[in-house]
């Protein structure tokens, strides 16, 4: 006997068929999606660069261009390059100078986005002498990192170039972690360091410090160049085989930057991960680095990195960079939108 249905009961029935192929069309479309989605396996240190990725992941702008974003975490920009040169990772984060010297020593990766400009401050205490970057010629100078470092270089350099003297030969530099060395400054057993932050913010929010200029504003106050410190880099065989994906990496770090840019209050949750606790530091941070932060990479712009890198080895000479490798750095992969 063939039941009859009242009007209502099939309008009823009918909708309910029809949300349920919507919602297998879209799980169907979810599935595809995600099928269609490639994994990036990257290389980050916990740092005010990693900023936009977090964004990244937490609004999904990985996901909208195609991507998945594995952050594989590292202690320091060292244990990253040790990951490129066993191909451990397809990408990752690096200092520009690092990649194009072991990118001439045959490790297959390459720069494919500046990510931050320098921001290191030369900090002395409130009631120090030391007025400008003259004045340090014959002090105890600390330098977070080593000798190698291209922040230490650029230091280097600039003081050659614009101030008459070389640090490394005319005063005393002494090499170590930058909250080591911010407790030295402290004490008393240096006369300045030059810091990066987290651990400048923070050292500046206590106001017992103050800064005598930062050697990147420096360079481009004295050039009309910005120069880049952080990098986004990947493994040259990656690339090729997903320009797609890399292209999307980058697309999702440049809208990263930007709603970081439109929202500065996201930066109090996101320096905790920084350890810094403090929204006064939190807000030094993020006005110290948002602008640094950037959203274009086209050849001009890796000229200028190129130039910077030139302008450090005539300085500091081959004991910095032996050779140069433009073929380190790449925009084939820049979104066009960027």
């Amino acid at each position: 006997m063939q039941t009859r249905l009242s009007r209502r009961a099939f309008v009823g029935a009918a909708a309910g068929a029809g949300l349920g192929a919507v919602a297998l069309s879209l799980a169907g479309c979810s599935s595809g999606s995600a099928k269609q989605a490639t994994k990036v396996r990257y290389g980050d240190i916990t740092s005010t660069t990693s900023f936009p990725l977090t964004i990244a992941q937490q609004q999904g702008y990985d996901v909208q261009n195609g991507i998945t974003i594995d952050k594989v975490p590292y202690a320091g920009l060292e244990a990253v390059t040790t990951a490129f040169r066993g191909n451990e990772v397809d990408g990752g984060v690096g200092g520009i100078a690092t990649i194009v010297q072991i990118h001439s020593q045959g490790v297959p990766v390459q720069v494919v986005w500046g990510s931050v400009m320098f921001t290191n401050d030369m900090l002395v205490l409130n009631d120090s002498p030391i007025r400008s970057y003259e004045d340090l010629k014959g002090k105890k100078i600390g330098v977070f990192g080593g000798a190698a470092g291209a922040s230490a270089n650029l230091f280097r350099a600039v003081c050659q170039a614009y101030f008459g003297f070389d640090p490394a030969k005319d005063s005393t530099i002494q090499y170590g972690a930058a909250p080591l060395l911010a407790g030295l400054l402290e004490k008393g057993e240096i006369d300045a360091f030059l810091s990066l932050d987290p651990v400048a913010a923070k050292e500046l929010a206590t106001g017992k410090v103050r800064t005598i200029g930062d050697i990147g504003d420096i360079y481009q106050q004295r050039t009309g160049e910005a120069a880049f410190s952080g990098c986004i880099n990947f493994m040259e065989s990656y690339a090729e085989k997903n320009p797609a994906a890399v292209s999307g990496f980058l697309s999702a770090f440049v809208e990263g930057v930007k709603y970081l840019r439109a929202h500065p209050d996201a930066w109090i949750e996101l320096s905790k991960s920084l350890g810094v606790d403090d929204p006064k530091a939190a807000n030094l941070v993020r006005d110290r680095t948002v602008d640094r932060l950037q959203i274009e990479w086209n050849d001009e712009v890796m000229a200028r990195q190129i130039r910077a890198l030139e302008f450090i080895q005539k300085y500091v000479g081959s004991e910095f960079l032996e050779t140069i490798d433009r073929s380190a750095l790449t925009t084939k992969y820049s979104p066009r939108s960027a």
